[in-house]
């Protein structure tokens, strides 16, 4: 048995299926400034220290990029066991990553379609890129945004999550004084991390996410993983780790939005005194 195994086994499930907790970042970026290496071990150590249950990564690549694809088909820097569905793999017989893709609407609205390899161009409609999510059969998130919920955006955010089935996302870097968006309370919301495109923002994967108890099949686990996700109650499921502090969080949303945004990141030194806790998100998992 390997550690992939060992660490999803909770108790027995139905049908031959396995009972499991996954410890899930379920928004995350590798970007071409990123160290995929180093990314995959440090997330590993971040999230495995949160308690017991199986590290697991989904993946939201953007337009042009095929991190996932590259993994799966290889070669890869990273060692890499293949599923029997073509939207998770198992990496270094520890790491579940399952595929995903981030689009932006004409509306620039962020959409995250996770559990797929299906590619969903940007600059469409909201209601247009959320029925090309259902249709390829993947799990409809908006993610919260610096400022990207606000004004008439934020109220077409209202407006859909109101009328439609999607799922809400948080990420590290909300400040710890912008409060909580009150939709978060109508709707399940799953952190992430969200790292940038600063070299070492990949240092961050892992330490923020959200606990998810369910049935899979170990080797066909991305079904599974849906539909817990669409059977999560508002306000859930409970969170882990620690979000980016003040005022570290908003220099480096500047510095994204700065001219060479993605060459160099913040000195590493600074990172790590910067990543203390945030009030609004525990240290240790609460089940």
């Amino acid at each position: 048995m390997n550690d992939f195994e060992i660490a999803t086994r909770i108790g027995r499930g139905t049908g031959g299926r396995e009972q499991v907790r996954l410890l899930v970042d379920g928004h995350v970026h590798l970007h071409s400034t990123h160290d995929e290496v180093a990314m995959m071990e440090t997330s590993y150590q971040k999230i495995q220290s949160f308690g017991p249950g199986l590290p697991t990564l989904f993946l939201t690549e953007c337009a042009g990029v095929s991190v996932f694809e590259k993994w799966r088909d290889g070669p890869a820097r990273v060692g890499v066991r293949q599923t029997g569905e073509g939207e998770s793999i198992v990496v270094n017989d520890r790491l579940l990553v399952l595929a995903g893709r981030q689009v932006v609407t004409r509306e620039k609205i962020e959409v995250l379609a996770l559990a797929t390899t299906t590619r969903i161009n940007d600059g469409q409609s909201l209601e247009k890129t959320l029925d090309q999510v259902e249709q390829a059969g993947a799990v409809p998130v908006l993610p919260w945004g610096l400022g990207k919920w606000l004004g008439v955006r934020g109220k077409r955010v209202q407006e859909v999550a109101a009328s439609r089935r999607v799922l809400l996302g948080d990420n590290a870097g909300r400040p710890g004084f912008w409060r909580e968006p009150g939709i978060f309370k109508k709707h399940p919301v799953l952190p992430g991390t969200d790292p940038l495109r600063a070299a070492g923002e990949e240092q961050l994967v892992g330490s923020y996410g959200f606990l998810l108890d369910c049935e899979i099949e170990l080797d066909c686990p991305a079904g599974s993983i849906r539909q817990a996700l669409f059977q999560l109650e508002a306000g859930g499921p409970p969170r882990f780790g620690r979000r980016i502090a003040f005022p570290y969080s908003l220099t480096r949303q500047f510095a994204h939005l700065m001219p060479g945004a993605g060459s160099q990141g913040p000195r590493q030194e600074r990172r790590k005194s910067s990543l203390v806790a945030d009030e609004n998100a525990p240290d240790a998992p609460q089940a």
